[in-house]
């Protein structure tokens, strides 16, 4: 492709057109054929590798200026075009140098504090029950259903979005499900994607360490909504912040507004879900619910309220796409939990374990509610707090669990460059009987101690690693999995 193709309605500079063969945020891989962008990040200048880059033949730079002009600067054989505020253009650069992927199949964009891998990996999973090919990008892996590759970001780089949707699309995906973050959409990751559908699910404290303060995050969040122009907006009208976003569309046709309440919703949305009755079982859920297109009952297999909700926005969603209703619910029934939300794991008369990623206030008290219904005996807690990030959350967090739970083990999660001590201190501070909660700072030692000490119809909720594989400590990345850990103990592998 040639350079001005690349840089279509990014710079007016007049500059030597050339053939681009690769765009590249990494200097290392800045040869011949490569425009390098060179960002001012938010922790590396990307400037300071220019050098490098030009020393292996790089064929263009793109680099950030320091003014609100752009300007060019010709070194050596190498053309260096400085415009303002790069970070910002990248997406439409990947944009055109992908020949535009995201109008060449369904991408649909989900956003909120919890929920987002289950929905869209709901949706994923259920566009493969009805024959077709689904793609997926967010927390526990990009790619298709059931052939994951582990992703650094729940909403990669903006080279990285529009790279993978164009492989997708071209291995013919019927749609692409993303996970949208609000670091993703404060840092323009995802700017030049045309979205079909969009889903807000609900928003609680989390990532304030980065945000600052609950309306910034918000605000964050809702730019997918006010930005980006798309047929369908399905939002959560149960929670606070889904209502304020609902009062902040202009076309209201454009919602398809969900609720696990039973609170009739037709005179004011044209499109909508609610849900009349559910019904809790030893293997799933059974929800009775009223549509705008009538009334229907989907069977699956996950627990727990939350999962509730979760199910009718990956319905609406479903719907949205255009689906074929009947097909749709058919197949509800073989959907099975996502992998590390609420995952249940149990041989024979020893404890029930599950397993679930939640580690936000919002996300700890929810998953505690769902195992609760579950529990005969008595519902165990263990779960940490992670270094290096929003202090605020972790006494909130040991009162949830405290308030919800039988029986509290305070472990890690991942605790960064932070000392544990200090950090289960600060979880322990938010705990009224300070006698009744057990310190086992290691996560498989903690998990052992629970079913040693638990009846059999005890449940043991293990919560903030979910799907994850690792733990952080220090600056070490070293192998771990709660999944192992419960499959392990309970003699399942």
């Amino acid at each position: 492709m040639r350079l001005s193709q690349v840089l279509n309605n990014i710079t007016n500079l007049k500059f030597t057109d050339c053939e681009i063969t690769e765009i590249t945020l990494d200097s290392r891989k800045a040869n011949q054929g490569a425009l390098f962008c060179a960002i001012n990040g938010h922790n590396i200048d990307a400037r300071k590798f220019i050098p490098s880059t030009l020393e292996n033949d790089v064929t263009a730079i793109l680099a950030d200026s320091d003014t609100t002009e752009d300007y060019l600067e010709v070194t050596e054989n190498t053309q260096v075009i400085y415009t303002h505020n790069l970070n910002s253009k990248l997406s439409k650069i990947a944009d055109n140098f992908y020949q535009h992927p995201s109008a060449k199949t369904n991408i649909v964009g989900i956003t909120g504090t919890n929920g987002k891998t289950t929905i869209a990996q709901l949706v994923s999973q259920w566009i493969d029950l009805l024959g077709f090919k689904s793609a997926t990008m967010g927390t526990i892996g990009n790619g298709f259903y059931g052939e994951l590759t582990e992703a650094k970001n729940t909403t990669g780089s903006a080279f990285d979005i529009q790279e993978n949707i164009a492989k997708y699309a071209e291995d013919n995906a019927k749609c692409v499900t993303m996970e949208v973050s609000s670091h993703g959409l404060v840092q323009d990751r995802i700017q030049a994607i045309d979205f079909n559908v969009v889903a807000f699910t609900n928003l609680s404290q989390d990532h304030l360490d980065y945000h600052n303060t609950m309306e910034e995050y918000f605000e964050a969040k809702i730019s997918l909504f006010k930005d980006f122009q798309t047929k369908h907006q399905i939002i959560n009208i149960d929670d606070e912040y889904g209502q304020k976003l609902v009062n902040l569309i202009n076309n209201k046709n454009s919602i398809i507004a969900v609720s696990a309440k039973n609170q009739p919703l037709a005179d004011e949305f044209k499109q909508f879900f609610y849900v009349k009755n559910v019904q809790y079982t030893n293997k799933g859920t059974t929800i009775s619910l009223a549509s705008h297109l009538g009334d229907f009952v989907v069977t699956t297999q996950l627990i727990g309220p939350f999962n509730v909700i979760n199910t009718l926005q990956a319905l609406a969603i479903m719907i949205a796409l255009e689906f074929n209703t009947e097909d749709i619910l058919h197949s509800a029934s073989q959907l099975t939990p996502v992998i590390g939300r609420m995952e249940i794991f149990k041989k024979g008369k020893k404890p029930t374990i599950i397993i679930d990623y939640a580690h936000t206030p919002d996300g700890l008290e929810k998953a505690l509610q769902a195992a609760r219904i579950h529990t005969v005996g008595n519902l165990w807690c263990i779960f940490g707090c992670g270094g290096d990030r929003d202090v605020t959350k972790r006494p909130v967090m040991a009162q949830i669990a405290e308030e919800n739970a039988d029986k509290i083990i305070i472990t890690n999660d991942n605790p960064r460059t932070e000392n544990e001590n200090i950090i289960i201190e600060d979880v322990k501070a938010g705990i009224k009987n300070k006698d009744g909660v057990q310190i086992i700072p290691d996560r498989f030692s903690a998990i052992n101690y629970a079913l040693e000490n638990a009846n059999s119809d005890d449940l043991i909720l293990v919560a903030g690693k979910g799907h994850e594989d690792y733990q952080i400590i220090g600056t070490e990345k070293i192998h771990y999995s709660d999944r192992e850990s419960a499959e392990k103990l309970l003699g399942i592998k």
